[in-house]
């Protein structure tokens, strides 16, 4: 008994494994690589062979044996597992010795079988059957991972059918932004960035639509309506966060966008001739806190707006809107840049006939077309064509814009076309058209 219970040593099991038929050797070969195969696609990781006092479990003998005999469910069902562990060398002296066989199966091999003679079924599914079929013969059934993941192990997300996710956490960035700890929002932000750049993650802000809300929020643009993210604000600025009515305050925008878009910050705004105290913020600078986080906000929802996925879900914000227009209406040029680059993206699902563009905003976007047309900078005077021209091509929007274009609208259009410039000619020609 006692030579039977000896552990052999790694030499002694390669000189045995010597005299096996090369049949056998191709089998267990096979049965290990697809046994690796099987964990890295179903919960992509290494197989780990399972030890006992320092000694590699075979696997593939433990898999043969239960087989042989009809598989997992029929001997749990006829309680063999002491047949499998005295076929396995596992004596009745052993205590609890056919316990940690089947453990071990359990753990380790019942879901390869499972996959091996029925076939793949939803993890769900699995768990609803098991708790059908009784206590006794699936309860060390288990879905998870056997292999136990080190913290170097790199973490992999799972959709709702188990399938690896590439998809961003939009629940970790929605978070990080709620916090409004510093740290954690320049992370939100650095991500929301990188994301909004094409490539092969795409940021899906169906999937999550208060980031836009919570990423303008963080620029000082709320809803009205919204008094919860109002509060949070100030809790924001309470951590360390920045407040931005000084930089709208001074940003150039006319006292009657302020009062729709930002009622917060009129009371900050001063006379130029008496500014010079306030210490309001004269200049955009990058290196300044304040510039260069309203102009990382305004490039990543520029970015965002170039995927046709993401124009439906901005078009319906309504502090992004909010935001857009104090942008495009502001004096520093990365600024209304970004916002006439976004409305222009946006236009082709912007229902003029909605509540917030009628009555909240009393149709300060056809403003702020009419000015860039009139206007004598040739961006503003493009993009507010392209504007005007998307605009025209959503369905709804015909009896607002045909009282909007008046006379000298017309006049001053066609007095582009006249002018030499290829670029201004196709635009106009365009906007005429539509």
């Amino acid at each position: 008994m006692m030579e039977r219970r000896k552990r052999k040593s790694a030499l002694a099991n390669y000189l045995n494994s010597l005299n096996d038929p090369p049949e056998k050797l191709r089998k267990i070969s096979d049965f290990y690589n697809s046994l690796r195969q099987f964990y890295k696609r179903k919960w992509n990781a290494p197989l780990k062979l399972p030890t006992v006092q320092g000694v590699e479990v075979n696997l593939f003998r433990l898999y043969d044996t239960v087989m042989a005999l009809g598989g997992w469910q029929k001997v749990a069902l006829h309680e063999k597992w002491s047949d499998v562990a005295e076929m396995l060398g596992v004596g009745e002296d052993v205590v609890g010795g056919d316990h940690a066989i089947k453990l071990l199966y359990m753990r380790y091999l019942s879901k390869y079988e499972q996959i091996e003679t029925i076939g793949d079924i939803d993890d769900m599914l699995d768990g609803e059957m098991s708790r059908s079929r009784g206590r006794q013969s699936s309860f060390f059934a288990t879905n998870d991972c056997p292999v136990g993941l080190g913290r170097t192990h790199e973490y992999i997300r799972r959709d709702e059918r188990g399938n690896p996710s590439t998809e961003p956490d939009y629940a970790r960035l929605t978070k990080s932004l709620l916090s409004g700890l510093p740290n954690e929002v320049d992370f939100a932000m650095n991500v929301c960035t990188l994301l909004s750049h094409p490539g092969p993650r795409l940021l899906r802000l169906s999937h999550a639509p208060n980031i836009i809300t919570l990423l303008v929020g963080h620029c000082g643009i709320f809803d009205d309506e919204d008094q919860d993210i109002s509060d949070l604000a100030k809790v924001w600025h309470s951590n360390g966060g920045r407040d931005f009515t000084t930089f709208w305050a001074s940003a150039g925008i006319p006292e009657d966008l302020l009062e729709k878009f930002a009622p917060h910050v009129v009371g900050k705004k001063v006379d130029t001739d008496d500014d010079i105290f306030t210490g309001l913020v004269k200049e955009f600078d990058v290196k300044d806190p304040m510039s260069w986080r309203i102009n990382q906000v305004s490039t990543i929802v520029r970015n965002l707006s170039f995927e046709p996925i993401n124009r439906v879900t901005m078009a319906q914000c309504w502090p992004l809107f909010r935001f857009l227009f104090l942008c495009a209406n502001c004096k520093w040029a990365p600024l209304y840049t970004a916002a006439m680059d976004t409305l222009s993206n946006l236009a082709c699902d912007i229902d003029l006939t909605w509540p917030k563009m009628v009555y909240s905003s009393d149709h300060a976007l056809l403003r702020i077309v009419k000015e860039g047309i009139f206007s004598v900078d040739k961006f503003k005077l493009i993009r507010s064509m392209e504007i005007l021209t998307a605009l025209s091509s959503f369905e709804g929007n015909e009896s607002i814009i045909c009282d909007f274009l008046d006379s000298k609208m017309f006049e001053h259009i066609f007095n582009v076309i006249c002018i030499k410039d290829i670029m201004m000619c196709v635009y106009t020609l365009e906007c005429l058209y539509q």
